[in-house]
């Protein structure tokens, strides 16, 4: 998008979520299914779907039209025929909501008001659970979630699928401040993750993986805008 110097501007100069896309390499097999929730116009799709190829399933989730256009050509052009995109945005209920629009980053649409969007948009989202129940979709290998804030929500609604695919893994932005604008608590989010048996790592420079098990300490480190992103597993 020659109109988004952030996202699109970063990928252009291959800066772009670096040490998350490293990780994210290590991690994602050849047949697996993986969910992109917040997939943007596409930069982890991609890698999922090279990853998993024709054998595997990329299921992604981008309720904005503009970058959903460019996610459906990034599909196109690619010719993956094992990609689902979905003009949707995951929650923890189905139901009428409101998309505020950062017209100068196409990264950063939200589900709560910061006072400066520059538009808006409804939207109806519906939770993971009921969308895979509904498409008969049982095994889940992989969720990466990148959602400004409304991560906590989404994860509320996907116990059905944590409890029948046991080594399922998640990649997550963590942005406390994110978090409590929409209405969640980080250190509830943390939680409620390691009660479902994962263990929570950040990744690091190099796409290192450092252990946390201290949940306060993580959140005091990222204040105001700053965040980090988080992989689980069991």
């Amino acid at each position: 998008n020659r109109d988004d110097p952030v996202v699109s501007g970063a990928i252009a100069l291959g800066v772009y979520e670096k040490n998350e896309a490293a990780r994210y390499r290590k991690k994602i097999l050849y047949g697996m299914t993986v969910i992109d929730v917040g997939a943007n116009i596409g930069y982890f799709t991609v890698i999922s779907a090279h990853l998993v190829g024709q054998a595997g399933r990329v299921i992604c989730f981008e309720p904005e039209p503009e970058n959903f256009s460019l996610l459906e050509k990034t599909i196109e052009l690619n010719e993956f025929a094992w990609v689902e995109p979905h003009k949707i945005a995951l929650s923890d209920r189905a139901g009428e909501s409101t998309l505020f629009l950062n017209k100068r980053n196409r990264g950063d649409h939200r589900m709560f008001d910061l006072g400066n969007a520059d538009a808006s948009n409804r939207v109806s989202p519906t939770t993971l659970d009921d969308f895979l129940a509904d498409r008969k979709v049982g095994r889940v290998d992989f969720i990466k979630m990148d959602i400004q804030g409304a991560e906590a929500l989404a994860l509320r609604c996907i116990k059905n699928t944590l409890r029948s695919n046991e080594k399922i893994a998640l990649m997550i932005e963590f942005c406390p401040h994110d978090l409590l604008m929409a209405g969640t608590e980080p250190l509830s989010m943390l939680s409620e993750l390691a009660e479902s048996r994962f263990k929570i790592f950040e990744v690091k420079e190099g796409a290192e993986l450092c252990r946390v098990s201290d949940f306060n300490s993580l959140i005091r480190k990222y204040t105001g805008t700053k965040y980090t992103n988080l992989y689980c597993e069991r």
